[in-house]
C-alpha cells in the first residue's frame, strides 16, 4: 500500500451526494455547490455542510439565518460546475448555470427547480472546523419529485441519478442498487 498526502487522502471518503446550496433573500438568492455533507440527527432532522468561511454564500447565510440544500440530478453536470467555480460576489450564478430560481415555500430564499429534490433548513448551529465553517440546518420541510424519489432514489432517468464527487472534475454518477 501506498502512503498518500492526508489531503488527497480525504478524497477516499468524499463521495458526494453533491449539493446546490441556495441562500440570501429571494431577490438575490445565490447557489453554491458543495461536496461535503451529511445527515447529523433525525429527531430533530438535521443536516450539515462544511463550506469555507470566506465564500459569499457563508455571509448570506450567516445574514439571512435560511438556506436550500437543493439536490442535483447528473444531468445539472454543467450547472454544478458553474455554481461551484464562480463567485455570487461577481453577479448572477443561475442564469450562466442554466438554473431556475424560485421562492421557497418554508424559507425566504429560492430553491432550483431543476433539482429533483430539496430541503429548506433555519440555521440550528455554525462552528469552525479548520479552514471551513460546518454549517447545520434544521430541516423544516423536504420536497422531492415523484419519478425521482418515492423513499428511495428511483435511478431510472439523469434527473434522479446524484453526482458523487470525486475531487478535481471528477464525479460518480448514482445508478445501481445493490442490495447486502
Amino acid at each position: 500500500m501506498k502512503k498518500i498526502d492526508p489531503v488527497e487522502g480525504l478524497r477516499l471518503i468524499n463521495s458526494g451526494p453533491v449539493i446546490i446550496v441556495t441562500s440570501g433573500p429571494v431577490e438575490e438568492a445565490n447557489p453554491v455547490t458543495l461536496a461535503w455533507n451529511m445527515v447529523v440527527s433525525k429527531k430533530p432532522p438535521l443536516a450539515a455542510f462544511a463550506l469555507v468561511p470566506t465564500r459569499h454564500s457563508h455571509k448570506l447565510i450567516m445574514e439571512n439565518s435560511e438556506f436550500v440544500i437543493n439536490i442535483p440530478g447528473s444531468d445539472l453536470l454543467k450547472a454544478v460546475m458553474v455554481c461551484g467555480t464562480r463567485s455570487g460576489r461577481d453577479g448572477d450564478k443561475f442564469g450562466p448555470a442554466g438554473l431556475t430560481a424560485v421562492p421557497a415555500e418554508t424559507v425566504n430564499t429560492a430553491y432550483i427547480t431543476e433539482c429533483p429534490a430539496r430541503l429548506e433548513c433555519a440555521l440550528y448551529k455554525q462552528f469552525t472546523t479548520g479552514d471551513h465553517s460546518i454549517i447545520v440546518g434544521g430541516v423544516l420541510a423536504a420536497f422531492a419529485d415523484e419519478e425521482a424519489f418515492d423513499g428511495n432514489w428511483k435511478l431510472n432517468s439523469p434527473r434522479s441519478r446524484t453526482l458523487h464527487h470525486l475531487g478535481g472534475e471528477k464525479f460518480g454518477i448514482l445508478n445501481e442498487w445493490v442490495k447486502a
